[in-house]
This record gives C-alpha cells, sequence and structure tokens, in this order.
C-alpha cells in the first residue's frame, strides 16, 4: 500500500508542479523566467510521450539511487502508467494467485531445520522501457507477493528469497509437488539459500545454491528443496498493492537477494572486511561442487584488539535486521 500512497502522491506533485510552469501561458511571460518555466513545462509534457526527453530528471532521481530513477520514470509516464496501476488493483479483486510452497531442509552445525516459504504468483500488466526510447507493453507479466523469509535457527539467521524464480514457471503450470527442478530439466531456475552467523569481525555469511543435490559448506548443508503443495487461492488475500507496480520491480530480471543480504554485499571497502562470504554452488565445467572464500579487503593497518568492536558498530548501522521468526529444529 505504501507504493501506490506514494506514487498517487508524487504524480499530483508533478501535475501541480506541470501547472505551475506552464501558468505563464495564461497571460504573457514576463522576462526569462516566465519563458524558461514554460520551456522546461513543455519539455516534461513531451517527457509522457517519450522517456528519453525526461532523462535529465532520472539521472538526478538517480542521483539518490537507481531505484528511485525507474520511480520517477514511473510518474513522468503517468497517463500510461497510473491507468495500468489501477487495472491491476481492479483485477485483483476477483483473480486467483498461485500460491507455491517450498521446504527448505537445512542443517546448521548438526542441528536439521525446514523452513517452509510461501509465494503467491499471479499476472499483471506493467511496461518497460528500452533504452530510454522504445515503451514496451506486457499484459501477462509473472507477479510475486511474499517469498522473502528470514529466521533464527540457534544461533543463526536464515535468509531465502525465492520469488522471482517461481511463478514464470509456477503460472505456466510446469511445477508440481515433490523435488524442486534442478537445472538440467530447464524449469525455473536455481533456488539460494543464505546463512548468517558469528558476530563482529567474524561474521560469515553462507550463499547456498541448489543444484539438485545436497549443497555443503563447512557444518552447513541444503538438502534439495522440497514443492510442498501448490493451491489457488483468493489474490485479494495474498498479492500486495505494492507488487502490482505499473514497471518493473527490483529482483524481476535477476535472481532475487533478501534486503539483509544485499547490504553485507555492498558494505565499502575495509567495511567489508568484518565479513567472511563463502559460496557453495556447482562448477558447471567440472560438474562438481565447489566452495569459493572470500573476505573483500583486509583492516588495513587497524590494530587486532579495536577491529571487533568497529565491526559491531558498522554492521549495526549498515545492516536492517528485519523481523525473524525463530525456526524450532525438525526432525
Amino acid at each position: 500500500m505504501t507504493a501506490f500512497l506514494g506514487f498517487v502522491a508524487a504524480v499530483v506533485v508533478y501535475i501541480a508542479f506541470l501547472l505551475w510552469s506552464l501558468a505563464p501561458l495564461v497571460r504573457r511571460p514576463r522576462g526569462a523566467g516566465g519563458r524558461l518555466r514554460i520551456a522546461l513545462g513543455l519539455l516534461l509534457l513531451s517527457a509522457n510521450l517519450l522517456p528519453l526527453l525526461g532523462l535529465p530528471m532520472v539521472l538526478m532521481a538517480s542521483l539518490f539511487g537507481g531505484e528511485t530513477g525507474e520511480r520517477a520514470t514511473t510518474v513522468m509516464l503517468f497517463p500510461r502508467t497510473l491507468p495500468i496501476y489501477l487495472s491491476n488493483i481492479h483485477d485483483r479483486a476477483s483473480a486467483s494467485a498461485t500460491v507455491i510452497e517450498i521446504a527448505y531442509p537445512m542443517t546448521i552445525a548438526g542441528v536439521r531445520y525446514t523452513p517452509i516459504i510461501s509465494t503467491a504468483c499471479t499476472p499483471r500488466r506493467m511496461l518497460s522501457i528500452d533504452k530510454m526510447v522504445n515503451i514496451q507493453h506486457s499484459d501477462n507479466y509473472p507477479t510475486a507477493s511474499g517469498g522473502a523469509f528470514v529466521g533464527h535457527a540457534g544461533n543463526a539467521t536464515i535468509a531465502i528469497d525465492d520469488s522471482s524464480q517461481l511463478c514464470a514457471p509456477g503460472l505456466m503450470g510446469q511445477l508440481r509437488p515433490g523435488p524442486y527442478p534442478d537445472y538440467r530439466t530447464r524449469v525455473g531456475s536455481g533456488l539460494v539459500a543464505y546463512v548468517v552467523r558469528g558476530a563482529a569481525n567474524e561474521t560469515q555469511l553462507y550463499e547456498l545454491h541448489y543444484h539438485g543435490e545436497a549443497v555443503t559448506a563447512d557444518d552447513i548443508s541444503l538438502r534439495p528443496p522440497q514443492i510442498v503443495r501448490i493451491y489457488q487461492a483468493p489474490a485479494r488475500d495474498l498479492v500486495a498493492l505494492d507488487d502490482l507496480w505499473p514497471m518493473r520491480q527490483r529482483g524481476e530480471d535477476s535472481i532475487s537477494t533478501p534486503d539483509m543480504i544485499t547490504a553485507y554485499r555492498r558494505l565499502p571497502a575495509q567495511e567489508n572486511a568484518c565479513v567472511h562470504f563463502i559460496i557453495a554452488s556447482m562448477d558447471f565445467k567440472e560438474l562438481k561442487p565447489k566452495v569459493d572464500r572470500y573476505q573483500m579487503t583486509d583492516f588495513r593497518d587497524m590494530p587486532v584488539a579495536q577491529r571487533p568492536a568497529y565491526c559491531r558498530d558498522v554492521l549495526a548501522r549498515r545492516i536492517p535486521r528485519p523481523a525473524a521468526v525463530p525456526i524450532a529444529p525438525s526432525s
């Protein structure tokens, strides 16, 4: 709901700014300021037809983040994006969502856990822009709601976001209850589970990339995920309004990543020395499992005794801590 209300508010502000820019047209423009306002208003009006003309505004918004620039484009194209958004919301009231539940059997330090993640899938209408010129329409873009999970398993945190991998094959009926298809079936793409444990400068971030067999790094293991069930449910009960955004959302073009994990990956130089990255995946040339380990930088000349306090402060400030559910051990 937040994105929808913010979008409507931004459109209202944008229209008000357009009216202010074009107001000198109702009377003779006075001076260079009036003519400049009219030129700016005409430029932004033209950007509603050709996004390339709004590129300066998008670039300025992008200074606050790439997602902000994309949102600015959506506002400039409101004569097209707002009706699509409203249409998606209208369709949600009577549509059904395909709900996919997947269990992730994991072992951490000898203890078994099986978190189950639920993703609701539905098609939506949307626009995409190729090189800020060509506007492309899609009437049935696979859209996920939910699918993100953060939980505490003992002294470790498990984070999973399988939303971008499931909805395309799920809506086409390519998924069935049972083991999740591996890369050899060419259905969907590999699922990823993340485990964070340790603290301060001993923080460890594990990426476990499922490839058809158990994935193991140290004393952490991910066994083949299982599709528990697939069923239909009213979309209005499961699909959030924010997920019906009329343009591409973050993570829809690639494997989605929980926000907490993205924050770890984006730690700046020196600060990322606090984290040991361990990636367990498949070597597709050798067709054998592999484990890669990285520690991006060193602590430069920081004394060893100061590193724990430094890292505790850095990670407390930089890493979001979403609400996490406790995960009970499974038999």
